[in-house]
């Protein structure tokens, strides 16, 4: 037989075997569900170049993915990452139940891929991609299993929330910056959100003030979708009879109805968040500020946790839920201005968090023993992190706690003798987070006691902290990747501290009384708020 005849014959033996295979396909999948090999139809939600690739591949798929794999592991060992993630898309393609597969290249898209960007913006956008390849796509294919949901909170409590990057402020703020035009307001109403309905038209039926709102903005040419909070409406090009109707204030509450459908539509479709979900971890542990990526990673990991069966599972959720609960407390509070061409990102403790995170130490220690140092640890902070915050007898409360669950010598010192230590050892040995939580504490305490009139006092915080400034800089300084530890300036940091102590939060603002004493020892007007 000639050549050319026997080529043709082997093709169309090929094409046979490749139909015989797909012909097969059915039957094997009605085996996989019956002996629970699989979730379901893994037809289901596919796209059509997967389901193309399904049919016509059939049984051949294991094979050829054996050898992408291979190949994968070869070009890993040469670094070839932008290759990789072409390759590590087909294997996903063709085994989307291949949970690793959706790990290794949301791993490679988050901290190889971006790495090699020069750009802030470039690396930025490599790290989202790699998050929404894991969030939209791995767990549309995967929805019931924790270790790709401890993988998502793993990426935003490390690759953002972390520090291991240069320009991990840049990321943390472009998250917060996001997460602010989603909500359109300072102050997002969670309970709304979680309420709203899914359809306009039924938002509109509900409220008689939605449906005025709705009118009065479509004839002045208003898009609410786009300008539904003040955080909206400078980019979405206002003109000043536009802003005064949205400023009225018989519009506010309505306008408070609008921004929360379409913030709930947003973390729905966009972020892939359950508001509901949301609004029960802000009830369970404390006042989330869902700006953070902190926040996100306890999102995450909550359903990890849900999702989780054996003890390995349950650990590794466990710990990435207790960091980034860890993290809230130490870094709960988000101060984000606008700052000349940037941002100014600063986060400072949220010890709203302390009592709810205490109890979580008590519901796993029976169960994991290990975590006693961790709690031990925790109390000592919260014990210094309290007093610094001039709430002294629930540091002494939290001391007493300390010294009958973990009876050492060193917590049956005096309270005044264990906080000089405490404070002599961080200056020491202080990380980013902790340098911020000592210089917030110690100048909060300066205008504490200069309210009071203790002048001599108040210096020596003010001295104090500006000796913990010099010694982190100088030591920072030095250190490789100094840029990604610089803190803000002395200044900044006094700023915001009295801006905040002048016109905060309640948990943070002084009685009024210590207010007008440290407008008049400072010299400000009335309403001035630095």
């Amino acid at each position: 037989m000639p050549s050319r005849w026997k080529s043709v014959a082997a093709l169309l033996a090929l094409v046979l075997c490749l139909v015989a295979s797909g012909l097969q396909l059915p039957a094997l999948n009605r085996l996989r569900v019956e002996y629970e090999l699989t979730e379901g139809d893994p037809l289901e939600s596919a796209p059509p170049e997967f389901a193309i690739l399904h049919a016509a591949l059939g049984g051949f798929r294991g094979i050829l993915v054996d050898l992408l794999w291979l190949r994968a592991i070869q070009l890993e060992k040469e670094n070839r990452y932008f290759e990789l993630v072409q390759l590590y898309d087909w294997i996903g393609t063709l085994e989307p139940r291949l949970l690793d597969i959706w790990v290794l290249n949301a791993h490679n898209l988050t901290y190889n891929v971006s790495a090699s960007m020069p750009a802030r913006e470039d690396r930025w956008l490599w790290i989202q991609r790699g998050i929404d390849l894991l969030r939209d796509q791995g767990l549309r294919y995967n929805p019931r299993h924790p270790e790709l949901y401890r993988e998502l909170g793993w990426l935003y409590l490390n690759k953002i929330g972390g520090r291991l990057d240069d320009y991990h402020f840049y990321y943390k703020t472009q998250l917060a910056l996001r997460m602010q035009r989603t909500f359109g307001r300072p102050h997002p109403d969670l309970e709304a959100i979680a309420q709203s309905p899914a359809q306009w038209q039924d938002l509109v039926q509900q409220s008689p003030g939605v449906a005025a709102l709705a009118a009065g903005a479509e004839a002045l040419s208003i898009d609410l979708s786009t300008a539904h909070g003040e955080f909206l409406w400078e980019q979405a090009g206002l003109s000043p009879e536009a802003l005064a109707f949205l400023k009225a204030p018989e519009h506010q509450e309505a306008l408070r109805l609008v921004s929360a459908f379409y913030a709930a539509r947003a973390l729905r479709e966009d972020w892939k968040l359950e508001p509901g979900r949301m609004l029960r971890l802000q009830k369970d542990y404390g006042p989330i500020d869902w700006r953070l990526s902190d926040a996100f990673a306890l999102y995450w990991a909550s359903i990890a946790r849900e999702l989780a069966q054996g003890d390995y599972e349950r650990e590794g959720a466990n710990r990435v839920f207790y960091f980034a609960l860890v993290n809230l407390f130490r870094r709960g509070r988000l101060f984000l201005e606008k700052q000349d061409e940037d941002d100014l990102f600063i986060t400072q403790p949220e010890i709203r968090f302390a009592e709810r995170l205490n109890r979580h130490f008590e519901e796993i220690l029976p169960e994991a023993p290990h975590a006693r140092a961790a709690h031990e640890a925790f109390l000592e902070e919260l014990v210094y992190t309290l007093f610094t915050y001039n709430q002294e007898a629930e540091a002494l409360r939290y001391y007493k706690l300390l010294g009958e669950k973990y009876p050492k010598s060193g917590y049956r010192t005096p309270f005044d003798d264990f906080i000089t230590e405490h404070i002599a050892t961080d200056i020491r040995s202080a990380n980013y987070e902790q340098t911020l939580v000592i210089l917030d504490g110690l100048l909060h305490q300066a205008y504490w006691w200069l309210a009071l009139g203790e002048e001599k006092r108040a210096e020596g915080f003010g001295r104090l902290a500006q000796n913990v400034w010099n010694l982190y800089t100088s030591t920072a300084g030095e250190a490789e990747g100094s840029q990604r530890l610089a803190l803000p300036p002395l200044q900044t940091l006094r700023e915001k501290t009295l801006a905040e102590i002048l016109g905060g939060p309640g948990g943070r603002r002084f009685p009024s009384l210590l207010q007008q004493r440290l407008r008049d020892r400072l010299g400000l007007p009335e309403t001035a708020i630095p």
